[in-house]
């Protein structure tokens, strides 16, 4: 659920802002960034800050993705993501139209 709330939040601020939103993955860290930033420079706005769900949850995050670009009409990069611990698993499909398939 908090997974997909991330997703939610990086396809909303797409779209309110004009902007492409990133949910980048590193390791059970995912973090949302925005490009063009607001303020000069080359580097990304980070516009929702590091969740370790591993840490918050104790489950480990896999994605066929390293991140899933999001553009401002909310269309998506197309990933499969998969939420584990201990023996259970959870997967989350999110469509070339920035819909969540469960």
């Amino acid at each position: 659920t908090t997974l997909i709330g991330v997703y939610a939040q990086a396809r909303a601020i797409a779209m309110a802002q004009a902007r492409t939103t990133k949910l980048r993955f590193n390791g059970n860290q995912v973090v949302v960034t925005a490009w063009p930033p607001r303020v000069g420079g080359n580097t990304y706005d980070t516009v929702v800050p590091p969740r370790n769900l591993r840490s918050e949850f104790g489950v480990t995050v896999t994605s066929t993705l390293d991140s899933i670009a999001i553009d401002p009409k909310g269309y998506a990069s197309e990933a499969v993501l998969t939420t584990a611990k201990d023996v259970y698993a959870d997967t989350v499909t999110i469509s070339q139209y920035g819909r969540i398939l469960k």
